[in-house]
């Protein structure tokens, strides 16, 4: 069974490069087994006409790798 888990939305800061990528650090918390667990790692963006891709690798007591697509309309 999978225990019960909160995660709050993470804080991106990145800097434009190159026109399109951005590079920065991405930090959230973790919430499991009654403890909060921060994670903070290095974040990769690509902007496209249709939104994002994002790469981040998060560390902390918890590692998360994640991969994400944001849509604009």
């Amino acid at each position: 069974a999978v225990r019960p888990y909160q995660v709050m939305d993470t804080l991106d800061v990145t800097r434009t490069f190159a026109a399109r990528w951005e590079a920065g650090v991405q930090s959230g918390f973790f919430h499991t087994g009654g403890a909060w667990n921060p994670q903070v790692g290095p974040l990769l963006k690509r902007n496209d006409s249709h939104g994002a891709w994002a790469v981040s690798y998060r560390f902390g007591p918890q590692r998360e790798f994640r991969v994400g697509r944001l849509l604009t309309f």
